[in-house]
């Protein structure tokens, strides 16, 4: 039997851990307003329910969907952002009223473009049939952006309990107000969501200005905006991928089963939203804790997936066992076509708390594109199934979620699974290992030491008393043992044309290409003469003028080892293998260095010795490869007369295409921001 001093041990340690672990504390503050809004809009759809018919339900619910895509749409993904970044601004009121205008006048323009030219399309030209109707969603659509914008400004700061008020007011102008609107059907119930919405963002700039040290006529600083564009980029499309499928599929179930129907959707939406924002309460606090100390990042996962595991099993077994009971409140028919719905809906939080988790580490690690790709397995599933699955009526919608939910955790686990393996290519390997490397070649008694260069893979300098070598080590799993292979081939050919690179050294068994299985891991490796020399510090005119004659013959002995042999040619990533596919069409293609600057030369008084590191090398367009050393030449000095003299030079060995200048000329004014490149070289 539970006694008054266990009760009286668990307050307080739950009372101590409130107080001192922040990371519990916003979670709780974000689940409370969660609870609040769900609890107090719970209420709403009852009295909804009661107050309005199915069909004027089912037509403010699709309206209510396309104002949370047209927010979600004009937020620009400014809300991780500022959950992000805003805790190390110098001036957070700059920065957020910089936000506020960009969202304001993103959502003023969207919401015109949808009230005027979108309810031709869609429908619901009833709820804004006049001029003056359009005319207040648009103005007020502002306070439905900017209401998730203050959102971000609370967690950002930590003000858990500020977000907490600002959803308790929307919660309570929301149950309010369709009372008063009851004679306006459909337009009442969109009239009190969206007059809520301003009497929240109302409080929540007083709170703002309260308790975040917010100043209103603060003037914007846009610059925080463009240092963190790529991360919101990605988190906006993200945003609206996700946004996609719940506020558009009223469109779809009006379009195949009745208005009615989205009535009976929305309130089994609204009910299990009361679960899915659990995880979203409290990945935004983790989010918010690891941006604030980015070190105790696992320890913060770890802690949320207690919490979430805690909250959620038992959340969702009584959801589930009492969802016939409560959509009874709202009446028979609610409770007929709508358990089935919930009940789904409600076992699908387990992947979305998946997703949740791992969308928010990805923000962390700063790999958004991994949010965006998720996002969009998920929207692309959900429809392609829904679509399949909606002649089952509201249960096959509930399915469509629920597979989209499992594709998008199946998504999430490959992402896993190849940053594991990425993090293990970066593994380096013992003293033990690369003694046994060397053992394949007698040599035994010797002293290793790390080199810099440009290779991506670890290079040592190992000295014995009568001569010296270079190892490469390549990185785990990135290369196959073909290429490599064909690596050494193309340097031994271009080295019989008089193009100096590195002496491969062959293993005691006559291989050139070693390997070695240690540590559970497959490293390959080469050992290479060691040629005096150093790395150029800085572009002389001398060392361009042999830099580009050289490179013109690398070039045109690579088409003829292209030509003369069935070269293995590597396969790329994708955006890669795209642009050689488009370039190749009508540039010139052969096997290069592609990596080809000072860092990859070793020179004695500006004259070339030798050309380094080869395992870039590819089969592609020749002009990605001098566009290569052309930028690396223009970062060091940016001046357009040094590229102009290289190309000079490599074009007396040989001639540039019509079409590589064009292609140099566009590409080095974009990449370098200089519009007089746009004239370099002209024929």
């Amino acid at each position: 039997m539970l006694k008054l001093s266990h009760i009286r041990n668990l307050l307080r340690v739950a009372r101590h851990r409130f107080s001192s672990d922040s990371l519990f504390r916003n979670a709780t503050y974000l689940m409370a307003s969660t609870a609040i809004m769900s609890v107090l809009g719970f209420v709403f759809w009852v009295f909804v329910a009661h107050l309005y018919g199915p069909t004027d339900i089912g037509l403010a619910s699709a309206l209510i969907g396309v104002a949370t895509l047209i927010s979600n749409f004009s937020l620009l993904g400014l809300t991780s952002g500022l959950v992000r970044f805003l805790a190390g601004s110098e001036n957070p009121s700059k920065d957020i009223n910089a936000a506020a205008i960009t969202v304001a006048a993103i959502t003023i323009i969207a919401s015109a473009a949808y009230a005027f030219i979108g309810t031709r399309i869609v429908g619901h030209s009833n709820l804004l049939e006049s001029n003056w109707h359009k005319l207040a969603f648009i103005i007020l659509m502002s306070a439905v952006s900017l209401n998730s914008l203050t959102d971000a400004v609370f967690i950002a700061n930590r003000r858990g309990e500020y977000h907490t008020i600002g959803y308790a007011t929307f919660g309570v102008f929301k149950l309010v107000l369709p009372l008063l609107l009851a004679a306006f059907g459909a337009t009442g119930i969109f009239g009190a969501y969206i007059l809520a919405m301003l009497a929240s963002l109302v409080v929540s700039y007083y709170l703002m200005r309260r308790g975040c040290n917010y100043h209103l006529l603060t003037k914007p600083d846009w610059s925080l905006l463009k240092s963190m564009r790529q991360y919101t980029t990605h988190n906006y499309i993200g945003v609206v991928l996700a946004t996609i499928p719940p506020q558009l599929m009223p469109q779809l179930i009006i379009k195949d089963l009745g208005p009615a129907a989205v009535a009976f959707f929305s309130m089994a939406w609204t009910m299990v939203n009361l679960l899915y924002i659990i995880p979203s309460a409290v990945t935004q606090s983790m989010l918010a804790e690891s941006s604030f100390d980015v070190h105790k990042k696992a320890e913060h996962l770890r802690r949320t997936v207690r919490l979430l595991v805690i909250l959620l099993i038992p959340a969702v077994i009584t959801a589930i066992v009492i969802s016939p009971y409560l959509l009874s409140i709202f009446g028979a028919q609610y409770r007929q076509n709508g358990m089935l719905l919930f009940q789904i809906l409600s076992l699908a939080t387990f992947f979305v708390a998946v997703i949740a988790v791992g969308n928010t580490t990805l923000n962390i690690e700063r790999r958004t594109w991994g949010v965006v790709l998720v996002q969009l397995v998920i929207t692309c599933s959900t429809g392609a199934a829904a679509l399949l699955l909606i002649r089952f009526g509201l249960v096959g919608v509930g399915l469509a979620f629920l597979i989209g939910d499992i594709a998008g955790t199946i998504a999430l686990a490959l992402l896993w699974f190849l940053s594991r393996r990425g993090s293990r290519s970066d593994r380096q390997p013992s003293e033990a290992a690369i003694s046994h490397m060397l053992q394949a070649y007698g040599i035994e008694g010797f002293t290793a030491l790390p080199m810099k260069n440009g290779s991506r893979n670890r290079t040592l300098l190992i000295e014995t008393k009568p001569s010296k070598y270079i190892l490469r080590i390549y990185r785990p799993g990135t290369y196959q043992d073909s290429e490599i292979v064909q690596e050494v081939s193309f340097m031994n050919y271009l080295t019989g044309r008089h193009i100096p690179t590195p002496r491969v050294i062959g293993t005691t068994d006559g291989h050139e290409l070693g390997t070695l299985q240690s540590e559970g891991i497959r490293w390959q490796f080469l050992l290479m003469q060691f040629i005096e020399g150093g790395h150029p510090d800085r572009y002389t005119g001398t060392l361009l003028k042999n830099m580009a004659s050289q490179q013109a013959r690398l070039h045109l002995e690579g088409i003829r080892y292209a030509e003369a042999s069935q070269a293995f040619r590597r396969h790329e990533r994708l955006p890669l293998r795209i642009r050689q596919g488009i370039l190749g069409r009508f540039t010139p293609s052969g096997f290069s260095h592609f990596d080809y600057d000072a860092t990859n030369l070793l020179v004695n008084k500006e004259r070339i010795l030798c050309v380094l590191d080869f395992e870039g090398m590819r089969f592609g367009p020749l002009v990605t490869c001098i566009y290569f050393t052309l930028v690396q030449i223009y970062r060091q000095r940016a001046d357009p007369s040094l590229l102009r003299g290289y190309l000079d030079t490599y074009e007396q060995v040989r001639t540039l295409t019509y079409w590589e200048k064009i292609v140099l000329r566009v590409s080095l004014a974009y990449t370098c921001r200089n519009i007089a490149l746009l004239h370099l070289h002209l024929a």
